[in-house]
């Protein structure tokens, strides 16, 4: 059974801010082509390298982005030429000169994604960006690290491109749903600020239904004039837990002040607290919100004595909401993920990567090892005959 993907050619103009969106575009079946200059991908430059020895084919962020594409060494001719035969083109401006709306004249169901910090039109679309500055202007580090002191780098790698490019491939994949009927191609425009934005769901919820602002606490959420708390101690690490209110969320949040209880962490009467009503109760006078950070206390002082692997064990058996946070350690060697499916072994380069990322009643391409540069050029300019899946219309597609 061919995989959901697999009549589309793609063009990969991207570099590492953006190739995430070809890797997925190509386990989902597409013949992805990345198009780099003479030197390589900048991806090919970044390390770390395997063994610590620098060379552009032993690049672990080129192994990362890349694996399951086609490598072609070309420039803005090689691309024009590859532009009629091609069905997608991502591009997140390496190539300056490429004047994408000529490509997609040229071939009018052609699709075109670009992938920018800021969009291309509005006062910053000529403004560069950091990954730091990009989360800063999409409202992420409004919710990370310590209140009185300035807000934290998200994550080890850069956040804010990796959102961009995953909203690309979900983008291009409406659009190539979309060309299937109407047989045009169109222009799709990725801002990573808008990107990181969406990811901030409860800043921006809070403010539509018209609640109070949400901040960063430090391991927490900020409600208003309450701290919410969701990292914990454990013996050998953190978790997170969730430990809220209502309908939906008190009853675990309930279950996990009874395991409190047992333990002997906290008294009869925080373990019979109302929590499912307790917010309401705490904004009708009805209960007291130092309740809330005697609970908060208690829990991690429980937490603290047990291992993440206690706790989630105590999170299955009792169906609580606690998950670890897990080092790289713990998601190597977790045999959940193992057994999961989320590592498979490249034989070609004696080494495990992640693993498709989903299951479908279509499985999804196997990607193989990472491309050589330049090991796909001749064979991919020696056939310029291939035809995009939706027909060649005659003019430009309706504005």
């Amino acid at each position: 059974m061919e995989a959901m993907l697999s009549p589309y050619r793609i063009l990969d103009l991207t570099d590492e801010r953006s190739n995430l969106t070809g890797l997925l575009l190509a386990q989902l079946g597409a013949e992805v082509i990345a198009v780099e200059p003479p030197g390589g991908n900048s991806a090919r430059h970044l390390g770390p390298f395997v063994d610590d020895v620098v060379d552009i084919e032993k690049s672990l962020t080129h192994w990362a982005w890349n694996r399951g594409k086609k490598s072609l060494v070309g420039g803005v001719a090689e691309i024009e030429q590859l532009a009629v035969t091609a069905d997608v083109i991502i591009d997140c401006g390496v190539f300056e000169a490429l004047d994408l709306s000529q490509l997609r004249a040229a071939n009018p169901s052609l699709i075109t994604t670009s992938i920018s910090a800021f969009g291309a039109t509005g006062p910053k679309s000529d403004w560069c960006a950091t990954d730091l500055t990009l989360l800063a202007s999409g409202g992420q580090l409004g919710l990370t690290g310590d209140p009185d002191r300035s807000p934290i780098q998200v994550g080890a790698v850069p956040q804010g491109w990796l959102h961009s490019a995953l909203e690309a491939a979900e983008a291009t994949t409406i659009a190539l749903f979309e060309r299937s009927e109407s047989g045009w191609g169109q222009h799709i425009d990725v801002s990573a600020q808008q990107a990181v934005t969406q990811c901030t769901q409860t800043m921006l919820i809070s403010s539509a239904v018209g609640a109070a602002p949400m901040a960063r606490a430090g391991g927490g959420i900020k409600a208003g004039e309450y701290v919410i708390r969701t990292v914990y101690p454990a013996a050998d690490g953190f978790v997170s837990i969730t430990f809220m209110f209502g309908e939906m969320l008190g009853p675990y949040s309930q279950r996990l002040m009874d395991w409190v209880h047992e333990e002997g962490f906290c008294d009869e009467s925080t373990r019979d607290q109302n929590w499912v009503d307790f917010f309401t109760m705490i904004y009708s006078g009805q209960a007291d919100p130092e309740d809330l950070y005697r609970a908060q206390d208690a829990i991690a002082k429980f937490t603290a004595t047990k291992t993440k692997a206690e706790l989630m064990a105590g999170n299955h058996e009792r169906r609580l909401l606690i998950a670890p946070v897990a080092t790289t350690k713990d998601i190597v060697e977790s045999e959940h993920l193992e057994a999961r499916g989320f590592f498979e072994h490249v034989p070609a380069v004696g080494h495990k990567f992640p693993g498709r990322f989903a299951k479908a009643s279509v499985p999804l391409r196997d990607l193989g090892a990472p491309p050589k540069l330049g090991q796909d050029t001749d064979a991919v300019l020696a056939d310029l005959q291939r035809k995009p899946v939706a027909p060649m219309l005659a003019t430009p597609a309706p504005t």
